[in-house]
């Protein structure tokens, strides 16, 4: 106040001395303005930093959800969980969309390495074991003692899938095949007819065609059709069918025997596959996300994992996301604004090393992304 006052002395310009306040106040404000803007370039930096790592954790899931646990050993996959881990960190600790992008990169190259052994132990294991199954004789067991072999045969399966070493692998294809070796065969085999000698036809080259069934919980017993040479064959004429348990997802049984002028048997395999997943629902949009729920599928069913499928409406390329079987909804962030998605989701269970999908659900739309 002092310096105005003196200032008012000299030349009382009271007009001067306020411009000079009302000019002082603009640079004030245009400062103002100009932190506001630093500010929120700032936070939308930020917003991208953090998108960008959202979205490289999730491509990581991804990557490696795509990976066959039956497939490692447990030291292989621990390596797999490490490689994730180590990731997630650099993911974290990026500065910038770039660096994230590099971690995720260097993350996926590191999965890739990490050595596969124990998938194709496994594949050799249940080729020998299905190959041992081939050289028994149906004609040679009664039923009993055919659902004894193969119950036997299931069991050693599932050992071998469940195995996690090559050491576990070999003792359980051992085991399997002993259990086999112990079933006794006390129906024995006619070579011809008992009126004259007439030749019976092997039936190890007919051709049979089954389809895939959906899970039901029961047991399944599929229509088929059998055919030897061009001709079709007649059930309970020409074959007996006896199957598998043929209850849980994965894969089903069935064997024909022959009967009458045929002898022999042959082994066909179908899919049970799961239940269509129901009940998919788009919640609405709030900024760029989307939560997507739906009806769980029974556990029962025993399901390893679900797959989810979105794509922007009318659209060819799917994007997928990969979730455990405990997950009953999902949430979509950073999706395209004023834009509509189109989604879909199914369950699958592996089993042997094998994906048993069941199919794509309807589709389930959102509102207009805002």
């Amino acid at each position: 106040m002092e310096g105005k006052a003196a200032w008012l002395a000299e030349g009382d310009n009271q007009a001067v001395y306020d411009l000079a306040m009302g000019i002082l106040k603009k640079v004030n404000a245009r400062q103002d303005e100009v932190d506001d803007g630093l500010n929120a370039l700032n936070g939308n930096e930020e917003a991208k930093l953090a998108a960008a790592k959202e979205a490289a954790r999730t491509e990581l899931d991804q990557a490696l959800a795509a990976f066959d646990r039956q497939k490692y050993t447990d030291g292989e996959w621990t390596q797999l969980e490490a490689i994730r881990a180590a990731a997630n960190s650099a993911i974290a600790a990026a500065q910038t969309p770039n660096a994230a992008a590099e971690a995720l990169a260097e993350a996926k190259q590191s999965l890739l390495r990490v050595p596969a052994t124990l998938g194709p132990v496994k594949q050799t294991a249940q080729s020998d074991l299905e190959n041992v199954l081939a050289t028994y004789d149906r004609q040679k067991y009664t039923d009993a003692e055919w659902t004894q072999l193969e119950a036997a045969f299931e069991a050693g399966r599932e050992a071998v899938a469940a195995a996690r070493t090559p050491e576990a692998v070999a003792a359980a294809l051992s085991a399997v095949k002993a259990n086999l070796a112990k079933v006794p065969a006390t129906k024995g085999v006619e070579g011809k007819d008992k009126d004259g000698g007439t030749e019976k036809v092997l039936l190890t080259a007919a051709k049979i065609t089954i389809k895939d069934r959906i899970w039901t919980g029961k047991a399944l017993k599929p229509v088929l059709s059998a055919t030897l040479g061009g001709k079709k064959l007649t059930a309970g004429k020409d074959y007996t069918l006896s199957w598998g348990a043929n209850v849980n997802i994965g894969r089903g049984r069935v064997t024909i025997t022959g009967k009458g002028t045929y002898v022999g048997s042959k082994t066909a395999y179908f899919q049970i596959i799961p239940k269509n997943v129901s009940g998919l629902k788009a919640g609405k949009p709030v900024k760029g996300k989307v939560k997507l729920t739906w009806k769980k599928a029974s556990k029962a069913q025993k399901i390893t994992k679900y797959q989810i499928r979105y794509r922007l409406k009318g659209a060819k390329k799917w994007s997928t996301r990969t979730l455990s079987a405990a997950s009953g909804s999902l949430t979509l962030k950073n999706l395209k604004k004023n834009r509509v998605y189109q989604f879909q989701i199914l369950a699958y269970k592996m089993g042997s090393g094998k994906k048993y999908a069941g199919a794509w659900s309807g589709s389930a739309y959102s509102k207009t992304i805002r």
